[in-house]
C-alpha cells in the first residue's frame, strides 16, 4: 500500500514538474520572441508611397503609420517589418480612398515598407440633377465614373470637354462609392462610344430609375429609349 502511494506521488510530482517546465519554456520562448520583435533594427521607420497622382500621399502615409502603432496581444509591435499588418493596411486604404482601385504593400528592407497605389481611371462623368449640359447646367457637382460605373472622385470643371456626361439614376445623397446604372454602366458606355465612333458627338445620357434613357447630341438632338 505504501509503495503504491509513493509511486502515485512520484508520478503526480513528475506530472506537475512537466507542466512547470513546459510553462517555463513557453515563457522563455514567448519572452524571446517579444524581445526580438521589439528590437530597433526590425522596426519600420520609413514608408514610401508611389502611384498616387491625385490622392494625397501624406494622408496615405498617416493611415499606414496609424496602423503600425498598435500591438498584437498588447506586447508585439505591428511596426515589426516581418509582422506588419499588410492586409489591414490594404483594406483600410481601399475603404478610405474611393479613388484607389488597388494597393500593394511590400517590405523593401528591415526598416522600410513600400506602398504602391493604383488609382481608378476616369471613364465618364456623373453630375447631380437631370438637366442636360446643353441647357447651360452648372458643372459644380460632377464626379468621375470608372469603367464599372463607380463614382470615385469629384471632377474639375475642365473635365466636361473630355468625357460624356451621365445624369440621373443616383440620389445626390449617395455619391462617392455609388454604382451608376445598377451594374449596366458598361452597356451604356459601349453604346455611347459606338455612336461616337460613328462620328456622332454624344454629350449627355440620362438614365431614369425605371430604365428609360435620354441621349443628347451636341447638335441639340434628343433620342429617347424605352426600357
Amino acid at each position: 500500500q505504501n509503495k503504491n502511494s509513493a509511486l502515485k506521488r512520484r508520478k503526480r510530482n513528475r506530472f506537475y514538474l512537466c507542466i512547470f517546465l513546459g510553462f517555463l519554456l513557453f515563457c522563455i520562448l514567448g519572452g524571446a520572441i517579444v524581445a526580438v520583435s521589439r528590437m530597433d533594427q526590425f522596426q519600420i521607420k520609413n514608408v514610401t508611397i508611389s502611384g498616387n497622382t491625385v490622392t494625397d500621399g501624406a494622408m496615405i502615409e498617416d493611415i499606414v503609420r496609424s496602423e503600425l502603432k498598435d500591438f498584437y496581444l498588447w506586447v508585439v509591435p505591428k511596426s515589426n517589418s516581418f509582422l506588419f499588418p499588410k492586409r489591414i493596411i490594404k483594406s483600410t486604404l481601399l475603404s478610405e480612398f474611393s479613388r484607389i482601385e488597388k494597393v500593394e504593400v511590400s517590405r523593401t528592407d528591415l526598416s522600410t515598407i513600400a506602398v504602391a497605389v493604383f488609382e481608378r481611371k476616369p471613364k465618364a462623368l456623373w453630375c447631380e440633377g437631370s438637366t442636360p449640359f446643353l441647357t447651360g447646367r452648372s458643372l459644380s457637382s460632377c464626379y468621375f465614373l470608372d469603367n464599372n460605373g463607380l463614382i470615385f472622385g469629384r471632377a474639375p470643371d475642365f473635365s466636361r470637354n473630355v468625357f460624356v456626361l451621365y445624369l440621373g439614376n443616383i440620389s445626390a445623397t449617395t455619391t462617392l462609392g455609388s454604382i451608376y446604372g445598377g451594374g449596366h454602366f458598361s452597356e451604356y458606355a459601349f453604346f455611347t462610344q459606338s455612336l461616337i465612333a460613328e462620328g456622332l458627338r454624344v454629350t449627355d445620357l440620362i438614365v431614369w430609375k425605371e430604365g428609360s434613357r435620354e441621349l443628347y447630341l451636341s447638335s441639340g438632338v434628343k433620342i429617347l429609349f424605352d426600357n
